[in-house]
C-alpha cells in the first residue's frame, strides 16, 4: 500500500480540501493507495526568524520548538505527497508559505528525492492560478519531490463553479490521479532533469569550496563528492556544451560523464570575471534557463574559479 500525504494550506475546509478529497476517492478507486492529511491550520508551525542557523549549523538546530519534526517524520514517511493551497492575492497562502520557509534547509540538503507529488490550486477568480501553482512547488521541487502534474480549478467562494466549469475540473483530477498513481507504482532508477543536476552540482561546489561557511551542508556533501547525484540515478543521453578557444559553444560529453574540472571558468580563453559568472549564473531562474546554464557552466566550475568569485 503507498502511502499520499496531501499538504493543505487553507485555513478553513472549503474548495481546496474539497479539490484533494476527489483526487483521494480517484486514487483509492485505482487501487494500492492511502491518502492521510496534513492541515497546516493545525499543524502550529511558527514563522520562520530567519537566524540561518537550519541552513549552517543543522535543522536540530532551529530555535523554534513547535510540530516540525513532526511533519518532517510524515513528509519522510509517505511514498509521495499532494501539496495544495488556495490562491491568495496571485500566490499561496500564508500557512502554506511559513510550511514552505520552515523547511528552506531542505533546498541545500534535499531528502525527499524521488517521490512523485501533485500540485493542487484553487481560486475564486481568473486571476492567479499559474502563480499559485509555481509557488506551490517551487520550494518542495528543490527538497526533491517530482511534480508529475499540477490542478488548478477555479471556483466561486459563494456562487461555486458552472457546469463546464466541473466537467474541465473532473478531467483535470481525473489525469491528475492516474498520473499520480502511475508515478507512485514506478520501478527504476530516477532520472532528474538538467536543473536538478544543476543544483546538485552548483551546491556540492559552491559547499566545498568555502566548508566553514556551512558546517551542516559541508558534512552533507562531502560524502557525495565523488557521486553523480544524491541518490541512484540513470541520465539521459544528452549533450553537454563546452567554451571553445574563441567564443561560442562547441559539442562535449554526456551528462553522465560530468565531473568537476580543476580549471576554472573560462569565456573563450581567458578566465571568466565577476560580471560574467554572474551573468551565466543568472540564467538559473526557471527551468529551462537551468537546463542550459547547467550545460555551460558546471563542467567548468571549480573550488578555485568560486573563491575567486
Amino acid at each position: 500500500m503507498k502511502r499520499v500525504l496531501a499538504v493543505i494550506g487553507s485555513p478553513h475546509r472549503g474548495a481546496t480540501y474539497r479539490a484533494v478529497q476527489a483526487i483521494e476517492e480517484r486514487l483509492v478507486m485505482l487501487g494500492g493507495v492511502e491518502v492521510e492529511y496534513l492541515l497546516l491550520r493545525e499543524a502550529g508551525l511558527e514563522p520562520c526568524r530567519g537566524c540561518f542557523l537550519c541552513l549552517a549549523e543543522g535543522e536540530e538546530r532551529c530555535p523554534c520548538r513547535d510540530a516540525r519534526d513532526d511533519v518532517l517524520a510524515r513528509l519522510d514517511a509517505c511514498d509521495g505527497a499532494i501539496f495544495a493551497s488556495p490562491n491568495y492575492v496571485q500566490n499561496v497562502s500564508g500557512l502554506y508559505k511559513t510550511f514552505v520557509d520552515r523547511f528552506a534547509w531542505c533546498c541545500h540538503r534535499p531528502r525527499f528525492y524521488a517521490k512523485p507529488a501533485l500540485a493542487v490550486a484553487t481560486s475564486g477568480g481568473p486571476f492567479g492560478l499559474k502563480e499559485t501553482l509555481s509557488a506551490i512547488q517551487t520550494g518542495p521541487a528543490s527538497w526533491g519531490f517530482v511534480f508529475v502534474d499540477e490542478v488548478g480549478i477555479g471556483v466561486h467562494p459563494r456562487l461555486g463553479a458552472g457546469d463546464e466549469s466541473r466537467r474541465e475540473a473532473d478531467r483535470a483530477l481525473d489525469c491528475a490521479a492516474k498520473r499520480l498513481h502511475e508515478a507512485l507504482n514506478r520501478t527504476g532508477p530516477y532520472r532528474p532533469e538538467r536543473w536538478r543536476l544543476f543544483q546538485f552540482r552548483s551546491m556540492r561546489a559552491i559547499t566545498l569550496a568555502r566548508p566553514d561557511a556551512c558546517p551542516a551542508d559541508t558534512a552533507f556533501y562531502r560524502p557525495l563528492a565523488d557521486r553523480d547525484f544524491y541518490v541512484e540515478a540513470r541520465f539521459r543521453r544528452s549533450t553537454v556544451w563546452r567554451p571553445r578557444s574563441s567564443n561560442g559553444w562547441s559539442a562535449g560529453t554526456s551528462l553522465a560523464n560530468m565531473r568537476p574540472s580543476p580549471d576554472p571558468l573560462r569565456m573563450g580563453d581567458r578566465p571568466a570575471d565577476r560580471g560574467e559568472m554572474q551573468e551565466l549564473l543568472s540564467r538559473v531562474g526557471s527551468p529551462p534557463h537551468r537546463g542550459r546554464a547547467f550545460c555551460r557552466c558546471t563542467e567548468r566550475i571549480s573550488p578555485s574559479s568560486i573563491r575567486a568569485w
